[in-house]
């Protein structure tokens, strides 16, 4: 049997250990995809939830006009007020030569068109075309935040620019 301090052994030698840098390429490319997707989402995010200056000016106008009727309580001067913010913001949107010219049952259609039901053809929404003739008519408090609220959310409900309202 031969000795085995004269066999020509090494000692065992383990591999150097791996070293963090440079990293893999999945964790290079991971960061990057993150990225990406957070710029997307930013991106989506700002496309869906635009308003254009315009519409953002008017739901500003809408705050004011709300404001000051809170104050005075003049439904009489609350509805002219609407009626104008809602025939500037349709031609802002549409075209002056769209919409300028609608009137009476015209006008309360066209802006039912951008709603999902016939909302302006209520006793509420027939005040824009009614009252703002007859100074004497009487405006309750509560068609008063109706016809706010039904501003408001006719104003919501425009399509971004480039859409047509359905009809």
């Amino acid at each position: 049997m031969p000795d085995s301090s004269q066999l020509p052994l090494r000692d065992i030698h383990l591999p150097e250990t791996v070293s963090a840098w440079p990293p893999a390429p999945g964790w290079w490319i991971t960061p990057l995809l993150l990225l990406l997707l957070l710029l997307l989402a930013w991106f989506l995010y700002r496309r869906l939830s635009k308003k254009t200056p315009w519409q953002r000016q008017a739901f500003k106008e809408l705050q004011v006009i709300e404001e000051h009727y809170q104050q005075e309580r003049d439904g009489q001067q609350l509805v002219k007020a609407l009626s104008g913010l809602i025939r500037r913001s349709a031609m802002s949107h549409q075209g002056r030569q769209a919409t300028a010219g609608l009137q009476g049952e015209a006008w309360l259609l066209y802006l039912d068109s951008v709603m999902e039901k016939p909302a302006f053809h209520s006793e509420t929404g027939r005040l824009l075309i009614d009252s703002l003739w007859r100074p004497e008519a009487q405006i309750s408090p509560q068609q008063a935040d109706h016809l706010i609220h039904l501003t408001r959310d006719w104003l919501q409900r425009l399509p971004r620019s480039g859409e047509k309202p359905d009809d």
